[in-house]
């Protein structure tokens, strides 16, 4: 009831949060993100925190524009000359949150006069209110609800049930510059570090499937970002004065790699070999010839590779559409889906049971007629987060303005990613890009150099459903919204999963607070009034239902179980109940 009164002050608070254009891939903002993360500290000792300070971040030396990281704990029972290595009988709970935005503008596409004045909208159509804004769903509307609901708390003279341990970064969507490296040499200081405490990891910055039933998200697929070169010349050249005396431009070499990596929807995928050449692609290969006097010879150079989509079928001189394949068959990197597990009947009624509707999702803008035909529940989820994919997502140095230039660029550098699942590792996908991407460059017989870099790479990750701190988490959901929460996967990445769980080895459970249809780094971001109040709910639901939890501290007690013990439901894993209790 508390928090329902107050969901006209919620409301004020975000728009003053989403009012600071904390944008963290603009170094000439970053100045803004020191200003909400002060915000955030401020709201921390006036809710009573026994610390809240600034940590510098660990590459600010390389960079002195970073922002520091933000620590705040609160933990009702200690004196306030508790130090933060301290230890406490309460379970401990670390709840991460970030505080910078994606870049917006208002004339990439925003329907608000400006992306960071927040617009209370109500939908005309559903009736649903929100606010329109950048940052209001990803991720300040989450983040700040942890402070929120220790505000309820504070103002019904109720104790926080556990010790809450906040950290706050800004520059999450500039790749987290400087956190692993800080919760690494945090995990490393053992019982002297500021992780000690941690039994139990919760993390808002994802959303639900759909637009109306919460969830709990148990995995996420890694990603590995490749930058691909190539250069020709120093300079960049009139097409007038120089076209056709360039042997290959840099541009067509581009076009021709980024090309081969995926086939077209129709293409014959990887499951097609008969169609491949040791390219990995569907080809013909056609013999450069050069003529004296008008007779054709042939030259030296190597042969052409072009890639010829195969046919469409015709029934009584009517074309019809070819078979379309999920993108995971069609990436043409050789050996790519070697390490993807098979899918277990289990693992299919999982995905049968989630509340999603296809035909909403079809229809909700992303995509149309162009997500995939045919397609039911199951398929449409599993291409979205169980299956590897690869995106292009555009070409730095060529003229990309509005308007005409006829230029050839000198050098070129296409950038295109890999979402990876369980059992790819980043090393071993950069292995078989590169002996892809050099192959099909060598068949071009192109004068032209060619570099692969992989700019960032991480694993995927993937959690268990019955572990206590997800059980918390659906009680929570339950309680709060009256139904069972879907069991989820995540298409995207969060690398901060991996990191914390790698360092404090206790489980972490991602527990979203917004909607499908939020539209995080895409135009007119939104996140629904009815999801920031309820979320300030089950964040403050979740921490008292950790308190409820039996057992030893999985930060206090580390004995391994036997090993014929791991089988047990409830054995040690990531935090699960220890051998000695068991």
């Amino acid at each position: 009831a508390y928090v329902d009164a107050h969901e006209a002050t919620y409301v004020d608070r975000l728009k003053e949060a989403v009012a600071i254009p904390s944008v963290s891939a603009w170094p000439s903002h970053r100045g803004h993100i020191l200003r909400i993360l002060e915000y955030a500290k401020a709201w921390g000792e006036r809710l009573g925190a026994i610390e809240a300070r600034f940590v510098e971040n660990p590459k600010k030396a390389t960079d002195a524009t970073l922002p520091p990281l933000l620590l705040m704990t609160f933990d009702d029972e200690a004196p306030s000359t508790t130090t933060t290595t301290t230890t406490t009988k309460k379970r401990c709970v670390l709840a991460y949150g970030h505080l910078d935005v994606q870049p917006a503008k208002k004339e990439d596409g925003w329907t608000t006069a400006d992306p960071f004045v927040a617009e209370d909208v109500v939908d005309s159509k559903t009736g649903v209110r929100y606010l329109r804004g950048r940052g209001a769903s990803d991720d300040k509307g989450p983040a700040l609800s942890w402070l929120w609901a220790l505000e309820a708390h504070r103002k019904l003279g109720l104790p926080c049930p556990v010790r809450l341990q906040l950290l706050f970064e800004g520059m999450e969507e500039y790749g987290s510059l400087g956190l692993p490296e800080f919760i690494f040499a945090e995990a490393a200081k053992g019982r002297d570090g500021w992780l000690d405490e941690v039994d139990y990891v919760c993390v808002s910055d994802n959303t639900w499937v759909g637009a109306k039933t919460p969830c709990l998200t148990y995995g996420l697929r890694g990603m590995a970002y490749f930058e691909l070169q190539v250069s020709g010349g120093t300079l960049d050249l009139h097409s007038g004065t120089h076209g056709g005396a360039v042997a290959s431009e840099p541009l067509m070499d581009l076009v021709h790699l980024m090309a081969s990596l995926v086939d077209p929807p129709a293409g014959p995928g990887v499951g097609d070999e008969s169609s491949m050449t040791t390219n990995g692609a569907a080809t013909v290969t056609q013999q450069p010839t050069t003529t004296t006097n008008g007779v054709a010879k042939a030259k030296e150079d190597p042969p052409v590779v072009m890639v010829v989509p195969p046919p469409t079928t015709t029934t009584n001189g009517v074309v019809k559409g070819p078979r379309y394949k999920p993108l995971h068959e069609r990436i043409r990197i050789k050996g790519i889906l070697d390490d993807v597990a098979p899918v277990t009947p289990a693992e299919r009624d999982k995905y049968a049971a989630i509340d999603f509707d296809v035909d909403a999702y079809r229809d909700a803008g992303l995509g149309g007629a162009a997500t995939l035909p045919g397609a039911d529940k199951t398929e449409l989820l599993m291409s979205r987060w169980r299956f590897p994919t690869l995106s292009v997502h555009g070409i730095e140095g060529a003229f990309a303005e509005p308007g005409a230039k006829t230029v050839v660029p000198g050098t070129v550098k296409g950038k295109f990613s890999m979402r990876l699942v369980p059992n790819m590792t980043p090393s071993g996908t950069e292995a078989k890009v590169r002996a892809h991407v050099e192959s099909v460059f060598e068949a071009l017989g192109s004068r032209n150099t060619m570099k692969l870099t992989c700019l960032h790479a991480g694993p995927s990750w993937v959690s268990e459903t019955d572990h206590p701190n997800y059980v918390a988490g659906a009680n929570a959901t339950r309680r709060v919204h009256g139904v069972e929460p879907n069991l989820t996967r995540e298409g995207g990445s969060i690398p901060l999963a991996n990191w914390l769980e790698d360092a404090t080895k206790v489980n972490v459970l991602l527990l979203p607070t917004g909607a499908a249809d939020d539209a995080h780094h895409a135009q007119n971001e939104k996140y629904n009034v009815t999801n920031l109040v309820n979320g300030i709910k089950v964040l403050g639901t979740y921490l008292h239902e950790i308190a409820k939890l039996e057992g030893p501290r999985p930060s206090k007690c580390r004995c391994a179980p036997e090993p014929f013990d791991v089988t047990i439901v409830g054995a040690f894993a990531r935090g699960f109940r220890c051998f000695c209790e068991i």
